[in-house]
């Protein structure tokens, strides 16, 4: 910081989903754990301008992100949509028909008034091409793409991989030039995970899918915090857990009880910390089955300054030092009770 108290550097890291109707942001303060979100309109057709829009939304400059990583849907849409740029399969003689017989597998075993299966993505004809690269301008390799031992499962991700190339290729270049944070600039893969740019250029069907394995990867810690040890907790995140308990009474009545859930309270740590809650069975408790009893309802709480308030099952919220949530699970009943 300078005596005015601006900040001189990049201090920001920045995610970002780019859906088809919204592009969703998030930036965490290196220093502080500030936390800042945000939701813009997404615009298909430009979609560097939604992602700037985003960082300005944000009260952020591009200068001042250290770190960007985004998912997208733009391949999964153009997949989806059959929005795809013909392309041409160069197989080894004897295979050019193999998107064609695929697994022999019908799309609907019991419906023959339908096709059997949708139309391949390469036309059969035989292209035969000698140095690809210095003739058109995107190659897809399957051993590169997905070296599968199986050739259908090669050929049919190759075939994606390479329709995906001219697409993915336009607004990653647009974006490197926007927003020039050299390795800081960074793609979410349908794995979960983070690759380079240059990767992602080459390797577009990656992001296929990568919005939601994003939101998978990113919830995989604290999802069924129930069942996750405290000490993990604590060493991963700016929390304590301060109480960890059977919540008795709370399994529905039956011949086979329902299990009782488990209470547990977190203390915030750090300044700010965004809380999303994504639970079932608040407003409607487990339901038993063969008779069973319902359990007691899904219970999420936050007490600030003395005060205790109930939480939705769906919301994000953000929290400061010193919050208390408490989290309060429960479990159905199975079977009729036996009578004496």
């Amino acid at each position: 910081m300078t005596g005015s108290g601006r900040e001189t550097g990049p201090l920001w890291d920045v995610g970002t989903d780019i859906g088809g109707t919204f592009t969703d942001i998030v930036a965490v303060h290196a220093g502080t754990g500030e936390t800042r979100i945000a939701k813009v309109p997404s615009r298909p057709d430009a979609p560097v301008d939604a992602m700037l829009e985003a960082i300005a939304a944000i009260g952020l400059r591009p200068a001042q992100v250290s770190r960007f990583v985004h998912g997208t849907t733009r391949v999964t849409n153009a997949i989806v949509q059959e929005r795809l740029p013909p392309i041409a399969l160069i197989a080894t003689a004897g295979f050019e028909d193999v998107l064609e017989i695929g697994r022999y597998r019908r799309r609907d075993l019991y419906r023959l008034d339908i096709p059997p299966k949708a139309p391949p993505l390469v036309p059969h004809e035989r292209l035969v091409g000698e140095r690809l690269r210095g003739v058109v301008p995107y190659v897809s390799l399957s051993h590169e793409v997905n070296p599968e031992a199986r050739e259908y499962e090669r050929a049919s991700s190759t075939a994606y991989n390479a329709a995906a190339m001219p697409i993915a290729a336009e607004y990653l270049t647009e974006l490197e030039r926007r927003l020039p944070l050299g390795a800081g600039l960074q793609v979410f893969h349908s794995a979960g995970g983070m690759v380079p740019v240059a990767t992602a250029r080459q390797r577009p069907i990656v992001m296929a899918l990568s919005g939601p394995a994003a939101g998978v990867a990113a919830s995989v810690q604290m999802t069924n915090t129930s069942n996750t040890p405290a000490e993990m907790l604590e060493a991963t995140y700016a929390l304590r857990v301060e109480r960890q308990s059977i919540r008795r009474g709370a399994g529905g009545a039956g011949l086979h009880r329902g299990g009782d859930g488990v209470i547990r309270a977190y203390r915030v740590l750090a300044p700010r910390m965004l809380l999303t809650t994504c639970v079932e069975r608040i407003r409607v408790p487990p339901y038993g089955l063969c008779g069973g009893r319902p359990g007691l309802p899904f219970r999420i709480t936050l007490q600030r300054d003395g005060v205790l308030s109930e939480l939705p099952g769906k919301a994000n919220l953000e929290l400061r030092a010193g919050d208390l949530v408490t989290l309060e699970s429960c479990g159905g009943g199975y079977g009729r009770e036996a009578v004496a």
